[in-house]
C-alpha cells in the first residue's frame, strides 16, 4: 500500500472512530428525547431548521472545501474565506430574522415565530468560528479532528438533555442549539492557532471555485430538505416530527460512518487527482470500505425497526417503524454513491455534482408531490428508494468520465457486503419465524432480545463476507486488513516480552 493509501486509512479510521463516538452520544441524546418529548416538538424545530437549511444556502460557499482543494492555499486565502463567511452569517441572520413572521404564517403555527427568530442568531454566531480547523482535515490530522469534535458534540448533549428534563418541549432543543454553536465557536480558536484578520484580497481565487459548491448546496437543500417542508404544508406539524425522527434513525448508519469515510479520503483524492489511475486505486478502496459499513449497517436498521422502536423509544413513536423499514433500505444504496461527489471536487470539477444533483432534486420533488398525498409520511420514504434505483446507474457512468472505470471494477466491492447482507435477511425472514413456530410464541419485544439478535446477525454477516472473502481468494480489501489486524494482535500478545 503506497504512504498516501495508508495515510488516508489511517485518517479514515480515526473518522469512522470520531463519528461512531459522536454518534453513539446522538443515539443516546434521541433516545432520552424521545421519552421526554412528543413528535410535534420535533416537528417544530424540523421545520424551522429546514427553513434554516434553505437561508444557511446563503453562506454554504464550501469555504473547506475550497482550501482543502487548494493545497497551497496562503494566509491571505484563509482570511477572505473567514471575512466573507463572516459577511454572509451577519446577512443571513437577517434573513432568518425578517422571514420569522412568514414561516408561522405559512404553517399557521405562531410558535414558529418566536424558533426562526432565535434560529436566526445561529447565522450570526457561527460567521465567527476559526477557519484555521479546517486545517485538521487538510493534513490528515485527525486526532484534533476527533478531539474538536468530539467535545462539542459531548457538550451538546449533556446541555440538551438537562434543558429537556427541565423544560419538557421544544425549547430544550432551541436551547441547546444555540449554546452549542457558542460553545463550538470558541473552541474553535482553543483548538487551532490561526487567528484570522478582516480581508477581501483573495476573494477571486475562493469565488470562482465557491460558486458552484454555493449552487450545489442549494440543490442539496431540495433533496435534503423538500420532504420535511412538503410533509408539514400537507400532513402536519406531527407528520413532520415522525419524518424526521425516521430519517435520523435510518440515516443513522451511512450518516455515522460512512460520512466519516468520506470526510477523511477527501484530502487523499485531492493529492492523487492529476493521476487517474491512482485515483481508481484509491476511490475502489474506498468504495469497499464504505460498502463494508454502509450496507450492512443500514440494511440492520431496517430489518430490526419494529423491535428497536418500542423497545427504545416507546409506542408514541410506532408509525415510524414502516418509514424506517423503507427509508433503511434507500440509504444502503445512498451510501455506496456518497463518495462519488468527493472525487469531483478533488479533480476541480464541482459543477458535474451540482448538476448530478439537481437532476436528482427534480426526480425527487416529482416523487413527493405524486406519492405523499396518496401514501401521507411514508410516501416520502417511497420517493427517496425510487430515486436511489434511477441514480444508482447514473453514478457509474459519471465515474467514467474521469477514471479508467469497468461495470466489474464498480461491482466488485459491494458482492461481499451484499451477500453477508443477504444473509442477514435470510436470519430475521426465515430463521427467526421458524424458530416462533417451534417454540409456539413469537419472542417477547424487549431490550435483552433486541442486543442478542444482533449479536447474531452481526455474526452471521462476519462469518459470511469472510467466506466470500476466502473463495474470492483473499483478494485485498476491507477484511484482507481487518485478518491482517487480528493476527498481528494476537502475535503481539503471544510474543515474549
Amino acid at each position: 500500500m503506497s504512504t498516501l493509501n495508508n495515510r488516508v486509512l489511517i485518517a479514515a479510521v480515526w473518522s469512522v472512530g470520531l463519528r461512531l463516538f459522536i454518534k453513539s452520544l446522538a443515539l443516546i441524546n434521541t433516545v432520552v428525547l424521545a421519552r421526554l418529548l412528543v413528535p410535534e416538538d420535533f416537528g417544530l424545530i424540523a421545520i424551522v431548521m429546514s427553513v434554516f437549511a434553505l437561508v444557511d444556502i446563503f453562506q454554504s460557499f464550501g469555504f473547506d472545501v475550497v482550501l482543502i482543494q487548494k493545497q497551497k492555499a496562503n494566509k491571505d486565502v484563509y482570511n477572505t474565506a473567514w471575512t466573507v463567511q463572516l459577511l454572509f452569517g451577519l446577512l443571513t441572520g437577517l434573513i432568518m430574522f425578517f422571514m420569522a413572521p412568514l414561516i408561522a404564517d405559512f404553517y399557521d403555527d405562531q410558535r414558529l415565530e418566536v424558533i426562526a427568530r432565535i434560529t436566526a442568531v445561529f447565522f450570526i454566531v457561527q460567521g465567527f468560528k476559526n477557519i484555521g480547523v479546517v486545517d485538521f482535515r487538510k493534513n490528515l490530522d485527525f486526532k484534533k479532528e476527533f478531539a474538536f469534535q468530539s467535545s462539542i458534540k459531548i457538550f451538546s448533549v449533556a446541555i440538551t438533555i438537562g434543558l429537556a428534563i427541565y423544560f419538557r418541549s421544544y425549547w430544550a432543543l432551541i436551547i441547546s442549539m444555540l449554546a452549542t454553536r457558542f460553545f463550538e465557536v470558541g473552541f474553535s480558536y482553543y483548538m487551532s492557532k490561526f487567528r484570522p484578520r478582516l480581508t477581501l484580497i483573495e476573494w477571486r481565487e475562493i469565488i470562482g471555485f465557491s460558486s458552484w459548491l454555493f449552487l450545489n448546496s442549494f440543490v442539496q437543500f431540495f433533496n435534503k430538505n423538500t420532504a420535511n417542508l412538503t410533509i408539514g404544508k400537507l400532513v402536519g406539524v406531527s407528520g413532520s416530527g415522525i419524518y424526521t425522527f425516521s430519517n435520523e434513525f435510518s440515516e443513522l448508519p451511512s450518516g455515522t460512518l460512512v460520512a466519516a469515510v468520506n470526510r477523511a479520503t477527501f484530502p487523499g483524492y485531492s493529492k492523487v487527482s492529476n493521476d487517474p489511475t491512482a485515483l481508481k486505486a484509491l476511490y475502489l478502496q474506498v468504495l469497499a470500505g464504505i460498502a463494508a459499513l454502509g450496507i450492512p449497517a443500514s440494511v440492520f436498521v431496517s430489518l430490526v425497526a419494529h423491535i428497536f422502536v418500542p423497545v427504545l423509544l416507546g409506542n408514541k413513536w410506532l408509525e415510524t417503524i414502516p418509514i424506517i423499514q423503507v427509508m433503511g433500505l434507500a440509504y444502503a444504496l445512498v451510501s455506496v454513491n456518497t463518495n462519488v461527489n468527493y472525487i469531483f471536487h478533488a479533480v476541480g470539477k464541482p459543477h458535474v455534482p451540482t448538476i448530478t444533483n439537481m437532476i436528482r432534486a427534480v426526480i425527487l420533488l416529482s416523487m413527493l408531490a405524486l406519492l405523499i398525498p396518496i401514501h401521507g409520511v411514508i410516501g416520502a420514504a417511497y420517493a427517496l428508494l425510487i430515486l436511489v434505483f434511477i441514480m444508482f446507474p447514473v453514478y457509474f457512468l459519471l465515474l467514467r468520465r474521469v477514471m479508467p472505470m469497468t461495470l466489474a471494477d464498480y461491482l466488485m466491492p459491494l458482492l461481499n457486503p451484499a451477500m453477508g447482507t443477504l444473509a442477514m435477511f435470510g436470519v430475521m425472514h426465515y430463521a427467526v419465524p421458524g424458530l416462533e413456530r417451534l417454540l409456539g410464541k413469537p419472542f417477547d419485544l424487549t431490550l435483552v432480545y433486541f442486543l442478542l439478535l444482533s449479536i447474531v446477525l452481526g455474526i452471521v454477516h462476519l462469518l459470511t463476507v469472510y467466506l466470500m472473502w476466502v473463495l474470492r481468494g483473499r483478494k485485498e480489501g476491507p477484511e484482507h486488513y481487518v485478518v491482517n489486524f487480528i493476527i498481528d494482535r494476537l502475535a503481539a500478545r503471544r510474543a515474549p516480552s
